[in-house]
């Protein structure tokens, strides 16, 4: 005969005593320790943003979710506070939550990058300070129920936040290559970051790529006089510029011109010069 012990809500076999009937012995986890489901519960406060993370990092691992930083604002002028609690108050939600761009027009696709489908679970900070006179963080309100997708280790750790990939030269060999089958592409994009991505993604990202690889033509009144002229020669440059250097032009010292210096005693005869009216 066995008895059930329980240790926190999870029920294990012990051995049943020599003699007498079979008891539910109950072990009562301790109060001041809340278990991963008590968590972020209104009022519940952290001395510092890093013991927050901690805490919600263990959440996430053990509950197969995953939070991103929604909205915040950091903390100002007091330097202690802004090291040790970081944000006056901050929100953070689903990673697949928020509502799920739909455009107006049913035949424009979305520029949709991520996998928002409109799930509700958030957890909200905000500055406290206590009766002590210290300040904390304290969860204003919470929702963890999670909707609209699964909740599962796959879903929270797989799926990301967007879909934007970072190609370097070796994925990107791969990826505009004729041979490499899509489904193959998406396993190395998964494998290599983590990414799970739509076939029209790759699509998508393959004709970015191709289309990059291409030279844009250079149409000639694109072209500056400098490139439409070749350059002198060497020795072309000296019987060129003789004359000139004879006729008191002289080299630019800090660029390749000439300057002649003009002297006029009226603006008269300047207008004369350049424009032939006085």
């Amino acid at each position: 005969m066995e008895v059930s012990l329980q240790l926190d809500g999870l029920d294990m076999p012990v051995a049943a005593a020599a003699t007498g009937e079979a008891d539910l012995i109950k072990v009562e986890p301790d109060a001041s320790v809340p278990s991963l489901g008590q968590r972020f519960q209104k009022g519940e406060f952290y001395t510092s943003f890093e013991e927050f993370i901690g805490t919600l990092q263990h959440y996430q691992e053990q509950n197969n979710v995953f939070f991103v930083r929604d909205s915040a604002e950091r903390l100002k002028f007091d330097e202690e506070l802004m090291e040790r609690l970081v944000y006056k108050y901050c929100v953070f939600m689903c990673k697949q939550g928020r509502r799920k761009y739909k455009p107006t027009n049913p035949k424009i696709r979305p520029n949709q990058s991520s996998f928002k489908v409109g799930c509700k679970a958030f957890i909200r900070l905000g500055l406290k300070k206590q009766v002590t006179g210290d300040y904390v963080l304290e969860i204003k309100n919470s929702n963890l129920e999670h909707n609209n997708h699964p909740v599962t280790a796959e879903n929270a750790y797989k799926y990301p936040e967007n879909r934007r990939v970072n190609v370097d030269e070796k994925l990107k060999s791969v990826i505009v290559s004729q041979e490499a089958k899509p489904k193959h592409l998406l396993e190395i994009i998964k494998k290599d970051q983590a990414k799970t991505l739509l076939s029209r993604d790759l699509y998508n990202l393959k004709r970015k790529l191709r289309k990059d690889e291409k030279p844009n033509p250079v149409f000639p009144s694109q072209q500056s006089a400098a490139t439409k002229q070749s350059l002198l020669k060497p020795e072309e440059r000296v019987v060129m510029l003789e004359p000139l250097l004879h006729n008191s032009w002289s080299v630019c010292p800090d660029r390749d011109a000439l300057q002649k210096e003009f002297m006029f005693s009226n603006f008269s005869e300047v207008q004369l010069l350049l424009f032939g009216f006085s």
